[in-house]
């Protein structure tokens, strides 16, 4: 007899009808010989046989089932997989996006910093312009209460500290506009971080999230892995078993 394919229908029928002309045969050699104790021995031997190959075909057929789910878990754990490895590859953009951000954030405060220590020098250099005008308009005092007999020379002296005066005091208004700007300038940044700082926590969270599906697919695969060996272990039993029926039958 040829070897048994135990996921063929085809076979397993020829294969019943093999042991059944075999069985016949064997009762005809039986009754030829001396009709009694071969007989009934033949009996026994092909009822063995028809268990041996209809337990066999159970078997087999359960081993089938077996392989079938394991590949449909096998295939999910394929795409755990690879949705984990995209939401890592997202994570990682933007990680990448925030630390730019954070980076540019950086910038503009180095920036406003600069401008609020040149708008300091700008106040200071007005305050020393005032100080000095003031100085001037003292000086004109004691000189216009000195010199009454020059009082066209005091009036121009009046008239350049007016001036001096008037100058220091648009100054003092740019200085006040330059501030204001740095300030305004500074409190952009501090809302820029602010959303960096939102923007890297966010990138943490999908970080972690995706290592938490890394973890649950190589858990399924694990799963999948023993259950594939289980498999393995009874279609290799089962193919014993058949192979053990067909040296019986023969």
């Amino acid at each position: 007899s040829g070897r048994l394919d135990p996921l063929a229908e085809g076979d397993q029928q020829s294969r019943r009808r093999t042991v059944q002309t075999q069985s016949m045969s064997c009762l005809e050699a039986a009754l030829a010989e001396d009709g009694g104790q071969t007989f009934c021995r033949a009996v026994r031997v092909v009822s063995k046989a028809v268990r041996v190959v209809s337990k066999a075909e159970r078997v087999v057929s359960k081993a089938e089932r077996v392989f079938s789910k394991a590949e449909r878990v096998v295939s999910r754990a394929e795409r755990i997989v690879s949705k984990a490895v995209r939401v890592v590859s997202k994570a990682v953009r933007v990680v990448s996006k925030a630390e730019r951000v954070v980076s540019k954030a950086e910038r503009v405060v180095s920036k406003a910093v600069r401008d609020v220590s040149k708008a300091e020098r700008i106040v200071s250099k007005a305050n020393r312009v005032v100080s000095k005008a003031e100085r001037i308009v003292s000086k004109a005092n004691r000189v216009l209460s000195k010199a009454e007999r020059v009082v066209s020379r005091a009036e121009r002296i009046v008239s350049k500290a007016v001036r001096v005066v008037s100058k220091a005091v648009r100054v003092v208004s740019k200085a006040e506009r330059v501030v204001s700007k740095a300030e305004r300038v500074v409190s952009k940044a501090v809302r820029d971080v602010s959303k960096a700082e939102r923007i890297v926590s966010k990138a943490n969270r999908v970080v972690s999230k995706a290592e938490r599906i890394v973890s649950k697919a190589n858990r399924v695969l694990s799963k999948a892995e023993r259950v594939v060996s289980k498999a393995v272990r009874v279609v290799s039993k089962a193919v014993r078993v058949v192979s053990k029926a067909e040296r019986v039958v023969s």
